[in-house]
């Protein structure tokens, strides 16, 4: 197994890392929501086709991984890689437990309505650059957007295209689309870099292998 070739200090800081990706980031994803000022577009998504199925939205996370995962396999022309699920079935929890946790937390104005959105994006960037990094699956968009990138394109190009996507099928579900998607789909992506860019520097001064 591939894993013994790390120290038992290196997995632990590994673990660490995917654990902000599965009990952290999702907080800054509910804070966007409640924050009515515009969430991602595949994050208001989520929660539009919960709201809309009225399921609870660690189900439709689940529904729409499962969706990801089988276009993964066919854009890739192999087989789904399924064990991008447990990280679905993980952040899906989460984010249903911080769902619970911020039902009474929404904006109340504009002005709380920008900071919940400024917050939830830097939560979301600072957990992201480490949960990418560790040794572990991460979740099944993720591994679509790589898919996608296969034909020809830019990661970051194919992340724009699938938020995209994923915005206009939550503004037909009625979901949690306003001037903070566009922001979010434009600057989230620079904000995980920067984060990505810092926990690789961390990593090598403790010499810890990623």
């Amino acid at each position: 197994m591939f894993m013994n070739q790390y120290t038992r200090r290196e997995l632990s800081v590994h673990v660490l890392m995917y654990l902000m990706g599965i009990v952290v980031l999702p907080l800054g994803v509910v804070l966007t929501i409640n924050s009515h000022f515009g969430a991602g577009g595949l994050d208001a998504l989520n929660f539009a086709l919960g709201d809309w199925l009225h399921i609870p939205t660690s189900i439709s996370i689940y529904i729409l991984g499962a969706i990801y995962t089988c276009l993964a396999g066919i854009l890739r022309k192999k087989s789904s890689r399924w064990t991008v699920m447990i990280t679905s079935l993980l952040q899906g929890g989460f984010t249903g437990i911080w769902k619970i946790l911020l039902a009474g937390v929404e904006s109340t104005g504009l002005l709380s309505a920008v900071l919940m959105f400024l917050a939830g994006n830097l939560i979301v960037a600072m957990t992201a650059g480490p949960y990418f990094l560790s040794l572990f699956p991460t979740n099944p968009i993720d591994d679509l957007t790589k898919a996608v990138s296969g034909l020809g394109m830019r990661l970051s190009f194919a992340k724009i295209i699938l938020e995209c996507c994923g915005a206009v099928l939550a503004f037909l579900l009625h979901g949690e689309i306003s001037i903070g998607t566009a922001l979010t789909i434009l600057l989230l992506g620079p904000m995980i870099d920067f984060f990505s860019v810092l926990t690789k520097k961390m990593l090598k001064k403790w010499n810890i292998r990623y």
